[in-house]
């Protein structure tokens, strides 16, 4: 019979009264037996009832039982790795299951609450470290609060298994815009590669969980004509991790929509042109390319044309190649100075234009962002025009107004300075195949361009305009010879209007020691130095080409300096100049005049004399032919007036007026006069020296005047010098 709550109730197992009886049945019901008397069972609640004795069985005989103490046994670790084990015991009862451990008795860590009622008990630990003591003790609870807490046991787990080992890692399959990478590794692991322009990559394959020895990996989405590096990473069940070493792979170029062909004998340019209008420069280098900037062309189908044309006039167009521009956001992408606008450039995918608003951009910046061969860069203001261009003021003296550290890159239209000493205008300071062009540079504390960190191939530094420069205006290369090279460079069309730092170094153009340039068709105006000076090689690098220059009022050194070779200088004119016209000069004793060509130059009115050399010596490869030298009173055309090599043709014009059309104020009128000493002195020949076409990119024919001009028709010739940019070439 069952009671009231133990805190007020009584278990009678029988009573007689009266001769009636009543019991209680094993089905919890009630039965009045004869001879016996109801007895009345008082409580004091039904809450009592509840709380006290619900559920408590009870016997017959009387009495209050309690429930068993929970009691805990078998307490085990087992299945122990280098990063998990599982502990199990069993409790007297149904209970609950949780384990405290740690590597003390303090523990510190508890696996998450079983709450499942079981007497058998197993809970997993995981992420253990390998070769580790741990302390740990379980515990139950059961279902009537009762807790039993185990005594403290330990565990040591097993050394961390050897990560896998990757091999035969490699790149195939490459096209413009993807590859396949594949490796190998000792156990079977999952597959992921990091890849990315750089050591940084920067971007991942997802993760391929699947467990294999023999692993592949596509990557898509990548630049054309680009360098990828990569690694392989792996990782084993027991998740030890491993990553190969770094790989590079190089994306082909994109497939050609078509080729531009064209065939003409001496080509002296190509004019590239869409829809029949010009397209940039008239590019003279013999490959022939142009970044060209889509997005100044309106979107929809174009024809793209290439014309050449040789020093005769004559003209040969290519077949159109049909091209599709489609200009958008991503692609042309506007900032200004309110802008983070470094950032912004630094982040454009290659083929991108990055627009400068007009305005004031005074923090320095340094460009790490870089185009490919198919898709550069363009980084430009809205237009040429002085109220269109973005304006670089930096006022601070700890960094460079910009620096450029990209390849495929044009940097165009922008107006840089002034700025405080040793701040440069655009540093170079890496990468291959940037253009800077047509900007404007005015009063630059430092270098306007300097390129001398470290090696860089195919610069370009094309129809800028430099004024009041305090130091040299371009300077390529390293001093020594050995910590830089800058290489395959091409310096044409810049206006240079003054370096003068008052140290006697400011020049126009310098070529440093075994680095190589293209110097064409520069105006070069009042430096403290050369013009330009170009230091030769001492490992055997192509001659540097110095041509079509007009070079006037430097101050201390020669207009042109070719301080070793193999240099070639041709059809330049050197005017009034503090020192020689033109001097092969043999710089710190390096004995590098060799291979060294002086020719078809006009040389007017300079304050030591027309052309002089230093340390040539027989066998040599030196040339001194056909130029035309016009003196001042007390000053020689040639000193030494016989030197060793090949000495021809070199004509002294005495008076100057005997040789040219007006030689004797600025603006210049050079042409030879008609029935001159110059007309037809150079005459025709084959030698490898010898220029097929003159100063105004003009074919010399087979009577070739001596001089940088060759006079091709009645009248006066083009104008030179007066503080204005030479003539285009025709």
């Amino acid at each position: 019979m069952r009671g009231c709550g133990a805190s007020a109730c009584f278990f009678p197992a029988l009573v007689r009264l009266f001769g009636t009886s009543m019991s209680h049945r094993s089905d919890s019901s009630f039965r009045i037996r004869p001879g016996w008397t109801p007895v009345v069972l008082l409580c004091l609640s039904a809450t009592l009832w509840d709380a006290g004795c619900g559920g408590y069985a009870q016997s017959n005989s009387g009495g209050n039982n309690p429930p068993p103490s929970l009691s805990l046994s078998g307490v085990a670790s087992g299945g122990t790795t280098s990063n998990t084990a599982k502990i199990t015991w069993t409790t007297n009862a149904a209970a609950s299951s949780q384990v405290d451990y740690g590597t003390s008795t303090s523990y510190g860590q508890s696996s998450p609450l079983d709450s499942s009622m079981v007497t058998s008990h197993s809970v997993s630990l995981s992420g253990l470290s390998a070769s580790t003591l741990y302390h740990y003790r379980v515990k139950s609870t059961d279902a009537y609060s009762n807790q039993a807490t185990s005594a403290d046991y330990t565990f040591t787990t097993s050394a961390a298994s050897a990560p896998p080992t990757i091999s035969a890692v490699a790149a195939s399959n490459v096209t413009a815009s993807g590859g396949t990478i594949t490796w190998t590794t000792n156990v079977a692991a999952n597959s992921q590669v990091d890849y990315g322009t750089t050591t940084n990559y920067g971007q991942s394959s997802p993760l391929d969980s699947s467990m294999a020895t023999s692993h592949s990996v596509s990557l898509s989405g990548l630049s054309a004509s680009t360098l990828y590096h990569y690694r392989a990473n792996s990782a084993d069940a027991n998740g030890n991790q491993a990553t190969s070493s770094d790989f590079t792979f190089t994306t082909t170029a994109p497939p050609n929509p078509g080729s531009l062909s064209v065939s003409i004998s001496a080509p002296t340019g190509v004019q590239f042109q869409v829809d029949g209008a010009n397209v940039g420069p008239v590019i003279r280098a013999t490959t022939y390319s142009l970044f060209w900037d889509t997005s100044t062309t309106s979107n929809g189908s174009h024809n793209l044309t290439a014309v050449a044309s040789d020093a005769a006039g004559n003209r040969a167009t290519s077949t159109a190649v049909a091209v599709t521009v489609l200009n958008n956001s991503s692609s042309v992408v506007q900032v200004s100075p309110a802008n983070s606008w470094c950032s912004i450039i630094n982040g454009v995918a290659p083929g991108t234009t990055v627009v400068l608003a007009p305005g004031a951009y005074t923090t320095p910046c340094t460009i790490t962002a870089s185009g490919t061969a198919a898709a550069p860069i363009t980084i430009r203001s809205q237009g040429s025009s002085a109220s269109s261009r973005a304006a670089f003021t930096y006022a601070g003296t700890t960094s460079n107004i910009l620096d450029s550290a990209g390849s495929y890159l044009a940097i165009r239209w922008l107006s840089l300075g002034p700025s405080n000493d040793g701040v440069d205008g655009i540093k170079i300071r890496g990468g291959h195949d940037t253009v800077i062009e047509e900007n404007l540079f005015q009063g630059i504390g430092g270098v306007g361009v300097p390129n001398n960190d470290v090696d860089t191939q195919r610069m370009t530094v094309r129809n800028n305009v430099f004024t009041n420069g305090k130091s040299t205006v371009i300077y390529f290369g390293c001093h020594d010879g050995t910590a830089c090279h800058a290489t395959e460079a091409l310096i044409e069309g810049n206006l240079i209007s003054g370096a003068l730092p008052g140290d006697g170094v400011g020049s126009g153009v310098q070529i440093k020691l075994n680095s190589t340039a293209t110097v064409r068709d520069n105006t070069i105006y009042n430096t403290t130095g050369a013009g330009i000076i170009i230091y030769g090689s001492n490992r055997g690098d192509p001659a540097s080409i110095v041509e079509g220059n007009y070079v006037e009022g430097a101050l201390n050194d020669a207009g042109i300096n070719l301080s070793g070779g193999a240099a070639i200088a041709r059809n330049n004119v050197v005017v009034g100049n503090g020192f020689y016209g033109i001097w092969a000069q043999d710089y710190n004793g390096r004995n590098l005049q060799q291979n060294v060509w002086i020719v078809e130059n006009t040389v007017l009115n300079n304050q030591a004399g027309g052309i002089a050399v230093q340390n040539w010596q027989s066998g040599r490869g030196n040339v001194l032919a056909f130029n035309a030298i016009a003196l001042l009173s007390g000053t020689s055309a040639l000193n030494p007036s016989s030197p060793p090599g090949t000495v021809t043709g070199n004509t002294t014009c005495s008076p100057a007026t005997s040789c040219f059309h007006q030689p004797t104020t600025a603006p210049y009128d050079l042409w030879p006069v008609s029935g001159g000493p110059l007309i037809g002195a150079a005459g025709n020949g084959s030698e490898a020296w010898r220029p097929f076409d003159d100063f105004m990119g003009l074919l010399r024919g087979t009577s070739a005047d001596a001089g940088a001009f060759q006079r091709v028709g009645t009248g006066s010739g083009p104008l030179v010098g007066g503080g204005t940019p030479r003539p285009p070439r025709q």
